[in-house]
């Protein structure tokens, strides 16, 4: 058995990459000797065990672990066993960046405008896997933000939807969004888009949107709310980002295509290098990167492990496994 735990025999390409990173970290980095080493196992190699689950292996920094016990008991929202024990889970992903930067609001205030090129105004709250507490007086739906920030700038408050993708398609959910009631009056009162699509790649990133629109109407309308933004932040070797990103900016008046961007994990991350103002910030910067970018360190492994998995007949892979 290799040392790296078992992979999905129907994965390739760009995933398989970064999950077999996911698994060569959690061996040699974190030193977590995974149950996926295990002949029979039922879990993924990228897949932490539990007692270094339990004990926040999975989170970058206090901060990031703290944020993530703090929205635990906020109540539904995070999948606690994806959180703590799987490497390659983009809700973990999320909450090592934006639980390492809620611990100073000055330097998300600080990453946020780089990325987004915005030179006025700041952050003065994170919210992490959002979604209203009654959702029947707003789009009525079950869709969720992974992280919405809300950013003052004198008397206006501005929200920020962020969509965050590790490994994960964009295809999951598709929800009728041109006909169901709630969603149609938005369309028809918003001058923000021009038409709606019945792309599946689509329907999340509109649903997203959607929502924050919606809150920032009925939530900050007393407050001279401005239109949301939305962020697509996603990890580098994402082969669909960018088109998905293109295809529904077309769907934007002109005025506000603007509001809709993307950035890769690692302009995220450089974004946050440059702005940090303490060694602890610097470090945490360091550990993210070599965690999800820096996929070079596991390179060498990567290739021997194709090798053993030719020599071995597959041996390292299983049809299926529930940790995923």
């Amino acid at each position: 058995m290799s040392p790296y735990g078992w992979l999905p025999a129907a994965e390739s390409g760009w995933r398989a990459r970064l999950r077999f990173h996911c698994a060569w970290y959690r061996f040699t980095v974190l030193g977590a000797r995974s149950d996926a080493e295990l002949p029979c196992s039922g879990e993924y190699g990228n897949v932490l065990p539990a007692l270094h689950a339990a004990a926040g292996k999975n989170f970058v920094s206090a901060d990031a672990w703290s944020f993530y016990l703090q929205r635990r008991q906020e109540g539904w929202g995070v999948e606690p066993g994806r959180c703590t024990g799987n490497l390659l889970s983009s809700q973990a992903l999320t909450l090592n960046l934006f639980g390492t930067l809620s611990g100073d609001l000055a330097w998300c205030t600080r990453t946020l405008a780089k990325v987004l090129g915005w030179t006025e105004g700041a952050a003065t709250r994170v919210n992490v896997e959002y979604a209203p507490r009654r959702p029947s007086l707003f789009l009525g739906d079950k869709t969720r933000i992974d992280v919405l920030v809300e950013w003052q700038s004198g008397t206006r408050t501005k929200l920020i939807a962020v969509e965050v993708k590790l490994a994960d398609r964009y295809v999951s959910r598709v929800l009728n969004i041109k006909t169901q009631p709630r969603y149609a009056a938005l369309w028809q009162r918003s001058t923000r888009w021009n038409s709606v699509s019945d792309s599946p790649r689509l329907n999340q990133i509109f649903r997203l949107h959607a929502l924050a629109e919606v809150i920032s109407e009925q939530q900050f309308a007393t407050r001279d709310a401005e239109s949301p933004a939305l962020l697509l932040l996603h990890h580098d070797l994402d082969p669909e980002a960018q088109a998905v990103m293109s295809e529904y900016q077309l769907h934007l008046v002109l005025e506000a295509q603007s509001s809709a961007q993307r950035a890769t994990l690692s302009e995220f991350l450089c974004a946050m290098a440059d702005t940090a103002h303490t060694v602890d910030h610097q470090q945490a910067v360091q550990v993210l990167r070599a965690r999800y970018v820096t996929l070079d360190a596991s390179e060498g492994a990567y290739q021997d492990h194709l090798l053993w998995k030719r020599a071995s007949g597959n041996a390292c892979f299983v049809d299926d496994a529930p940790g995923r």
